[in-house]
């Protein structure tokens, strides 16, 4: 572990951040409900950009949390009458946590203590992401991971995407 965080300081430090994006919005990743989220990323020379998410939600019954970090070529598609819009596509990874409880109406108080029934999702896929300058240093962005692992093949989730407004720095 050591190793890989010396070589992303290294990746970090060796080559200058064109940009960085920080911005709040909702993630897809409980297919249906829309969960609040956080989008950040930073630029990797003029071509190269690092983007993740992270989002959760937590009640009496369920909790369900997803994080995503994805390294993409970027590219840009020009200035048109709506603002800047610029793109990037590459390879993204996801990783989250959900779990049900079994009896919500538990009181630890009264010594019954819940049960949860739970699952971890992970998996590997290319990675999109689409950003709309309509101001300078404000965009509208889509993040998007269309992971291949277990939560695609059992009733997990295939795929994270995550709809963002934020400030570019």
């Amino acid at each position: 572990m050591f190793v890989v965080r010396r070589f992303f300081l290294l990746l970090c430090l060796s080559t200058p951040a064109q940009a960085m994006h920080l911005g709040v919005g909702f993630a897809s990743h409980t297919s249906g409900r829309m969960v609040p989220s956080f989008n950040g990323g930073f630029g990797l020379g003029s071509s190269l950009l690092v983007s993740g998410t992270s989002s959760g939600v937590a009640t009496k019954a369920y909790y369900s949390n997803q994080y995503s970090l994805s390294f993409l070529y970027r590219f840009d598609f020009g200035k048109h009458w709506f603002g800047q819009l610029k793109g990037g596509m590459g390879v993204g990874a996801t990783y989250g946590t959900k779990a049900v409880a079994a009896n919500p109406d538990a009181d630890e108080q009264d010594g019954v203590e819940s049960e949860e029934q739970g699952d971890v999702d992970s998996g590997l896929g290319p990675a999109f992401r689409i950003a709309f300058n309509p101001f300078s240093g404000f965009y509208i962005g889509l993040d998007y991971v269309l992971a291949i692992g277990p939560g695609a093949i059992g009733n997990g989730w295939g795929d994270v995407g995550m709809f963002a407004l934020g400030l570019e720095i």
